[in-house]
Parts: structure tokens; C-alpha cells; sequence
């Protein structure tokens, strides 16, 4: 893959007004530039040069080799390196204990534990729905991932009572809002019966705290609405008892469990689930040096 490079662009001396736009554009087009997972490192940076003492640095790297937790050990690393240097000492880096491919390594050589398979082939067995969301237009055969996105935002009063909500059913705000989520889901495509996959972190061992690595894992919920009278909180409480078990159960990867089910396989739809649902907890700030922003 090559050794890594940083590249540098040097707007110094353009006008105010021409940065406002030049900036965020370039920063735009090389973080979406395309990874070629045959030939490229899978991590690249970029320093944009808006003045002698303002800078940029822009660094992308493939979801193959990272998380969110390990954006934020990184970007931790890079506020301690950048503080030691400024100050002219050694940073301070917590040394790993075990490097990632030991733990893949690990992880691939390990034996499939029979008591999770047992939960998964018991909780996915038989027919499992597809989804079947409306669409304006006739699906394609082959996927295409070029979909749009549309974002909207909760206000702070409608998250609080997220939270409280959570808090009075004994829960978290992932499990409200996952709830929710399929809510909608019955909402729109009236289906009885849903499977819904969510991405779960596998960092629950001392070593693997401070790791950069792909350390996730996808479960898959599956959700019966037989019951029209059921309230939302009776349905957080069972969305609830599934985060339970597919946790205690993740020690199965997807991959595997796609093995192990063969499941029918429709072209252009992703296997056992269709619907995904992502929640990211507010991160904790990494302790910045004062002139570095982010």
C-alpha cells in the first residue's frame, strides 16, 4: 500500500472571502476522495494552508480499518502529540498491549460459541420479513448506494424528554429511539413483523479501549406487532430485553451468522435485515491545547 504521505495545499495570501469558500470545498473533495482497498493505504491526511499560522488537517480513513471509537482515540492521540509539541516535550501515548491484527487474529481462530448460535438459529429461524417500505419508484435489481440523505434535528426539549423517558422505563436513549425507529417503520410499511440490524461495539475489554480498528459488530433485532393495543412503553420495554440478549450474544460477527443461517438471498438486498438504525452517544471532548479547534 505505500508508506504515508501528507499532502499540503497553500492558500496563504488569498482574500478572506475567497477562503470562506475555497477552504471548505477543498476539505470537502479530499475527504470524499475514494479509497482503492487493492492498492491505497486506508488512512490519508491532508494539511490546507490558510495562513502562516492557520491550518487545517484533514484526515480520512476507510470504515475497514476504523470506528467512531477509534476516531476519537485518534483524534485524542493527535491533540497530546500536537500540545507535547508545542510545549517541546515527549507526548505521552498509551502503550497497547495488543496490536489489532493479534486480536483479528484471535477473533478469526476462536471457535463460534455454540450457546450464541443457539440464540441467533432460535430468534432468526423461519421466514423472515422483508421490508417493505413504499418507494416513489420501482427498486433495482443490483444496489446502487446512491441515495440521498435527509436530515432533520431533534429540538432540546423533545431530546430531554427522550431522556427522561428512558430514565423512567429504566433504559437508555438508544433504546428509546431504536424503538421509535421501528415505530415508523410499522408506520409506513404496515408489516406485522420487522428485523432491524444496529451496530454494536465489541471495546469491552481493557485492551481494546485505546485500539484503531474496525471493532463493531451488527445484531439483528426481529420485532412481532400482533398486539394493536400494545403502548409505546410496553414496546420500549421489549425493544429493550432484545438489546439485552443480542449483547449478550455479539460474540457472533455478521458474517458468521450469514454462514451459519443461509439465509435466501434476494440481488440487491442485504441478507436477514434491510432496515438499519445507528446511534452515536454525544462523545466525550478530548482535552484540546487552546489555539487547536476541531
Amino acid at each position: 500500500a505505500g508508506a504515508f504521505h501528507l499532502s499540503h495545499f497553500d492558500f496563504s495570501g488569498r482574500d478572506e472571502q475567497e477562503l470562506k469558500n475555497l477552504a471548505p470545498t477543498e476539505a470537502h473533495r479530499v475527504a470524499s476522495l475514494r479509497f482503492n482497498l487493492a492498492e491505497d493505504l486506508l488512512i490519508r491526511a491532508t494539511l490546507i494552508q490558510l495562513a502562516s499560522e492557520d491550518h487545517q488537517l484533514v484526515v480520512s480513513l476507510h470504515h475497514i480499518i476504523g470506528d467512531r471509537g477509534s476516531l476519537l482515540v485518534l483524534n485524542a492521540e493527535l491533540y497530546r502529540i500536537y500540545s507535547a509539541l508545542v510545549a517541546a516535550t515527549e507526548p505521552e501515548l498509551t502503550a497497547l498491549s495488543t496490536q489489532f491484527p493479534d486480536f483479528a487474529h484471535w477473533k478469526n481462530q476462536r471457535p463460534v460459541p455454540e450457546k450464541s448460535l443457539t440464540y441467533w438459529r432460535e430468534t432468526l429461524s423461519g421466514e423472515l420479513p422483508v421490508s417493505a417500505l413504499p418507494f416513489n419508484r420501482p427498486r433495482r435489481a443490483e444496489a446502487t448506494f446512491s441515495g440521498e440523505s435527509i436530515i432533520g434535528s431533534l429540538t432540546p426539549e423533545d431530546s430531554d424528554r427522550v431522556r427522561e423517558l428512558a430514565r423512567s422505563l429504566g433504559t437508555t436513549a438508544n433504546v428509546v429511539l431504536l424503538a421509535a425507529y421501528q415505530a415508523l417503520l410499522l408506520r409506513y410499511s404496515a408489516q406485522k413483523a420487522l428485523t432491524v440490524g444496529t451496530p454494536v461495539s465489541i471495546r469491552d475489554r481493557t485492551e481494546l479501549e485505546n485500539m484503531i480498528g474496525f471493532l463493531n459488530e451488527t445484531v439483528v433485532l426481529r420485532s412481532q406487532f400482533n398486539d394493536p393495543a400494545e403502548t409505546f412503553r410496553a414496546f420500549v420495554g421489549r425493544v429493550k430485553q432484545q438489546v439485552e440478549a443480542a449483547l449478550e450474544h455479539k460474540d457472533v460477527s455478521f458474517d458468521e451468522l450469514v454462514n451459519y443461517l443461509q439465509p435466501v438471498r434476494v440481488s440487491g438486498s442485504n441478507p436477514l435485515f434491510q432496515n438499519m438504525f445507528i446511534y452515536n452517544a454525544q462523545a466525550k471532548v478530548a482535552e484540546q491545547h487552546a489555539n487547536l479547534t476541531v
